[in-house]
């Protein structure tokens, strides 16, 4: 990843997590544990810090999401796996010729199980897909862990507003049990957390070579395009009364 965009997702999360932060969120990463712990007003209540948000940090947080998932998606269609039409300025496919495998990445992913449909907002979702390798290159090396690394192969979720592709919520990406060879399956598991805004939302799947391509059966020239065709199931996520 270019410095200046590592740099730029790096602030916003040190930003989204700020607002977590200024209600005691007790945070499992160790980098914002050790950032918030040095100042003077971060004092940790557990886990609830989310309960607490009120209308506009939920705003906040999911305007600071988008912008984050904009820049990653512009990374990963731009640096190196695509490239964008001077006139149109839309980015199209680059096939790339991987050294020692064939020239494309190609897949088919199917949903098992998504369990609850009706969700708190931050609530835990827990989802098994199964990935098959159609293409030419061995799915590896494959993340160790949910953070994105330059070339490595994932599965990818992303909540989306179903009447308007573009506007993402959260996005997350989970890593393959093992490198997939040609041909190959794979079951993989997962438990993600719901936006924290109400509403309903298509929780839609892919698979990525972080970096390179976030791919399903066809080279995807648009995001919108990917997400009419990405394998989806729909989840209401609601405040209790």
């Amino acid at each position: 990843m270019e410095p200046l965009r590592e740099a730029e997702i790096s602030y916003l999360g040190l930003l989204r997590n700020e607002i977590l932060a200024r209600h005691g969120y007790e945070f499992d990463n160790w980098n914002y544990k050790k950032i918030f712990k040095v100042t003077r007003w971060y004092i940790t209540k557990g886990k609830n810090g989310m309960d607490e948000l009120n209308e506009t940090e939920r705003g906040n947080i999911e305007f600071i999401k988008r912008k984050e998932r904009s820049i990653l998606l512009a990374g990963e269609r731009m640096i190196r796996g695509w490239q964008a039409d001077e006139e149109t300025e839309v980015a199209q496919p680059r096939v790339q010729q991987h050294p020692g495998m064939g020239p494309f990445n190609k897949g088919e992913l199917k949903i098992l199980k998504v369990t609850p449909t009706k969700a708190l907002p931050g609530g835990k979702i827990k989802v098994i897909v199964t990935v098959k390798n159609t293409g030419g290159n061995v799915w590896g090396p494959i993340g160790k862990t949910r953070e994105l690394e330059d070339g490595k192969y994932y599965v990818s979720s992303c909540w989306v507003d179903p009447r308007n592709p573009d506007n993402y919520a959260v996005v997350d990406q989970f890593p393959l049990p093992k490198e997939v060879k040609p041909g190959e399956s794979v079951k993989v598991s997962a438990v993600i957390e719901a936006p924290i805004a109400s509403g309903r939302y298509a929780l839609q799947f892919s698979i990525l070579q972080s970096m390179v391509q976030r791919f399903l059966d066809v080279h995807l020239p648009s995001a919108s395009y990917e997400f009419e065709h990405c394998p989806k199931v729909i989840i209401t996520v609601k405040e209790k009364k």
